[in-house]
Formats: C-alpha cells, structure tokens, sequence
C-alpha cells in the first residue's frame, strides 16, 4: 500500500540479506505465502554470457558465484547456459528489434537488446503514467532524468505492442529455463 509504480509492468521489490535463511523468512513474510520446508534446487542456472557484460573481472566474479553455489548445494545442480543464445531461440518477436541501434551502435549482444527494449518499454510507461502530474508540479528533477523524460520516444502503438509482446515472451522463456 502507498506504492506508485514507475513501470507498472517492470517494477519489482527487492530485498538482500547475508543469511540465506533471514532472506528467506523476509521472502516470506513480505510476498504474504505460507512458510514451508525448505528444499534444495534442482538445477542452478548459471547464465555464462552475463559476466561477460560486467565491468570488472569476469573470471573472478564468475567463479566466486559458481564456488558458492557448489559449496551450498553441490557441483551437480549447476548447468551453464548461454541466456544470449537461449533467448534468441525462444522469444522470436526480438528478431524484429536486432539491427536497430541504440546511441548510434548496432545491438550486438541479445541481452543488451533485451535491455535495452525494456529501458524502452519502462520510459514509454513511466511518460504514460506520470507525464501529466511532471508538467502541473515541475518537480525538480537530476537534469539527466529530466531529459529522459522530455526526449520524444518516436515509438509507435504497434512498436509499444512488440515491446510489450517481447517482455512477454521473455517472460515465458525465463520461466521455462
């Protein structure tokens, strides 16, 4: 209660705890579900190809999640995958967005278009929900936020439409894996 959105269909709440045990408690008391035992994950998912998107060491970020997993649950749950590639293959609609550029670059990375179709999906939004209440207030606002806002998107219904259907499909795909 009291929340407003920024992205009705991108927002989400997030929560850190060192203690996987307090993370878990918390998960539950604030996503309102009953508490239950709990149980070792079948598979781990490590997606590869999104370390490679990080600024700093790949390898020791890499290997720092992957010891960690092994060492909670064992060597066995861990399946590498490529997101990239899996993607590619599972949300079709992205084909329509690859060979677009973005700042002046051709997307070369699936999931940086995948980000950077969601970026375009949460100003589209954000503009729609709050662009009204920005004009009466002229709150002051970072100036790079306050540019985003007043740069025109130049999207069409049907381009809002595929970006909504990407998500989607995305959506589904992740949930598969």
């Amino acid at each position: 209660m009291g929340l407003l959105p920024v992205s009705a269909s991108l927002d989400t709440v997030g929560w850190f705890a060192r203690d996987p045990h307090t993370l878990r408690r918390v998960g539950h008391v604030l996503l309102q579900v009953p508490y239950t035992a709990l149980r070792n994950p079948s598979s781990i998912v490590v997606a590869d190809d999104c370390f490679h998107l990080l600024n700093c060491s790949v390898d020791w970020v890499s290997q720092a999640v992957v010891k960690s997993m092994e060492k909670l649950f064992g060597r066995q749950v861990l399946r590498h995958e490529n997101l990239g590639d899996y993607l590619s293959s599972k949300v079709p609609r992205m084909k329509a967005f690859q060979g677009e550029k973005s700042n002046g670059e051709v997307m070369s990375s699936f999931i940086r278009l995948l980000a950077n179709i969601m970026q375009m999906l949460k100003r589209y939004e954000f503009k729609q929900n709050h662009y009204e209440w920005i004009k009466s207030v002229k709150p002051t606002l970072d100036p790079v936020i306050s540019a985003q806002i007043h740069q025109e998107l130049g999207m069409t219904e049907a381009e809002i439409e595929n970006c909504h259907a990407v998500r989607n499909e995305a959506h589904s795909a992740v949930n598969l894996l």
